[in-house]
């Protein structure tokens, strides 16, 4: 059984075409319903999670100190603001012990947020959210304490809130720094404020380290007695060497105590740390975008039931070293910036000006290109022709032969334009076809020509001498 094997180009790509479309079976009718139920079916699947999404409440836990403390205080203001502002966001406030307990339950994913100094030690977890408000260091002593600065504390008892709170844990930076050790302070942890004062007032203790805010009422009612007097911190510059978490602040003259005595004298030059609202890095984007978006744009709610409400800040520009920003918080934070498109709008001007006159001048000269392509195939066409015409009109084996051998050069030509791109690929295709043609005419002359001849000799043989 004999195989037709195609010779030509277009032979060629006419079996390929065939043998791919006999490969493709059409999908049956009876699949078509079930592709369209289960795209369907995925639609109203995506659909209801998208709205359940949106309306579902969230719980959102947040780590802060006792109860009766500032950030317990600040996180009930902030979960009735978001209550109200959001109602798909349920802030849920876990006491602990203080900033360290607060940041190993983020560390731990236990908490999603917390109130903590900005001195605390963190993790990889920590990222800011926000900064809520200064606790400013205050060591507060006895108006006849030969206690000056606090390098004098060597030797002294000093006390300070609950172990594993901020308070605590500023302290022992501030030990660190001096060089002191356990053995040269005595610290003396009591939680309660008020048998804290009164630890001083009595002299059971030399002096009281507490880091908090301006209007605390314990640290004002210790004050107002009149008994006692705030000791200056005067080395920032070098303490913040050591402790990058570190902010300056001052006291006013007369802040705690007008007159009769002024507390205090003059001005304060003292040291703290911000308190800030950490969250987990895993924290939903969106979710921490919009606790950020409520804490700013509400913020005199939030001042109106929580007065520290008022120093709220953002990390953008803060001195303090602190966590890397969540990047929900920076999306709010920078929702003002210039989009792509603002940012680049001369550049995006100039290219859509001149793109569409770049393109032209492209596709011209790729036209251009192609009709040079295409006449420099014709006129090989056209010399096909010629010699064809020319052999037709003189049939000798010669003229044949010739004829057979200039094809061989035009094909050699062609081929040599077609490396150089003077001859599209699409161009030769068709070019091949009349040169197919052109060779089986040049060969069938000279089949005929040779039957010609054995015939005449054989006419001769038989002919009398």
């Amino acid at each position: 059984m004999e195989t037709n094997l195609p010779q030509t180009p277009e032979e060629k790509i006419a079996a390929a075409l065939g043998a791919t479309a006999q490969k493709k079976k059409p999908l049956p009718q009876k699949r078509i319903p079930i592709i369209l139920g289960a795209g369907i079916f995925v639609a109203v699947l995506l659909g209801a999670f998208f709205i359940y999404n949106q309306l579902r409440v969230r719980d959102v836990v947040i780590a802060t100190n006792e109860e009766g403390s500032q950030s317990y205080d600040y996180a009930v203001a902030l979960a009735e603001v978001i209550r109200e502002t959001d109602p798909r966001i349920n802030l849920v406030i876990l006491q602990t012990l203080g900033s360290n307990e607060g940041i190993n339950l983020i560390q731990s994913g236990k908490a999603d947020l917390t109130i903590a100094q900005a001195d605390a030690p963190t993790g990889s977890n920590v990222r800011t959210v926000a900064l809520l408000y200064p606790q400013i260091y205050h060591l507060v002593v006895r108006s006849d304490s030969s206690i000056q600065t606090p390098a004098d504390l060597l030797g002294k008892r000093v006390a300070t809130p609950a172990v594993g709170g901020g308070s605590h844990s500023s302290f022992l930076h501030v030990m660190d720094y001096y060089g002191f050790t356990e053995d040269d302070v005595t610290i003396v942890p009591i939680d309660d404020r008020d048998v804290m004062n009164a630890a001083l007032l009595d002299g059971e203790v030399d002096a009281v380290f507490r880091a908090t805010t301006l209007d605390s009422s314990s640290l004002h009612a210790l004050i107002d007695t009149g008994r006692v007097r705030l000791v200056p911190f005067d080395q920032y510059d070098a303490m913040k060497l050591t402790a990058p978490a570190l902010a300056q602040y001052v006291i006013p003259r007369g802040a705690y105590r007008a007159a009769e005595p002024i507390i205090p004298e003059s001005d304060l030059t003292v040291i703290g740390v911000p308190t800030a609202l950490y969250s987990s890095a895993g924290l939903d984007k969106s979710l921490v975008r919009s606790i950020t978006q409520i804490l700013f744009e509400h913020q005199n709610q939030l001042a109106a039931l929580n007065n520290l409400g008022v120093y709220l800040d953002t990390p953008l520009e803060s001195k303090t070293v602190l966590p890397s920003i969540h990047v929900g918080s920076l999306a709010y934070y920078d929702r003002e910036k210039p989009g792509f498109f603002e940012r680049y709008y001369n550049e995006l001007t100039i290219l859509a000006t001149f793109f569409p006159l770049a393109a032209s001048v492209y596709f011209a000269l790729r036209a251009r290109l192609a009709t040079l392509q295409r006449n420099r195939a014709y006129r090989y066409n056209l010399q096909i022709a010629a010699l064809l015409a020319a052999m037709m009109s003189s049939p000798s084996a010669a003229r044949a032969k010739q004829t057979e051998l200039k094809l061989l050069e035009i094909l050699e030509d062609v081929l040599n334009d077609m490396n150089e791109g003077e001859i599209d690929i699409s161009d030769l295709q068709a070019f091949s076809f009349v040169w197919d043609k052109a060779m089986e005419a040049v060969r069938y002359r000279e089949a005929v020509l040779s039957k010609r001849r054995k015939s005449a000799k054989r006419k001769d043989k038989l002919l009398p001498k």
